[in-house]
């Protein structure tokens, strides 16, 4: 599962790290080759999530996250540029207003741990 499989959620972490529950994107397309094809595919994406969420289906199918603050967490492998950037924190203000946050998280093997 992936980023260019835009009707489908990547994971599901019931009870993830802050106590909350996190659906992840899996991205692994750089943003500077095809941007514009990568921001469509980010967006559609987290539009299949948002009614995934408020639908009441993640507490269908994770029972445990009921009562949790959900959130979608994009799992990246390459860094956001400038514009890409700009991009997601307008489609974060999108989920804001549905009262999800939308976070950006690049995982370096080495460097970082996974989210």
């Amino acid at each position: 599962m992936a980023i260019d499989q835009t009707n489908v959620v990547d994971f599901v972490l019931p009870d993830d790290r802050d106590g909350n529950t996190s659906l992840l994107i899996s991205d692994y397309l750089p943003w500077d080759a095809d941007e514009l094809d990568h921001w469509y595919l980010l967006q559609e994406k987290v539009n299949s999530y948002l009614p995934y969420i408020l639908d009441g289906q993640l507490e269908k199918d994770f029972p445990t996250s009921k009562g949790r603050k959900a959130k979608i967490v994009i799992s990246a492998k390459y860094p956001l540029n400038a514009a890409s950037r700009d991009f997601v924190e307008k489609l974060a203000g999108h989920t804001k207003k549905f009262k999800v946050d939308l976070l950006f998280h690049q995982f370096i093997p080495g460097v970082n741990e996974p989210y």
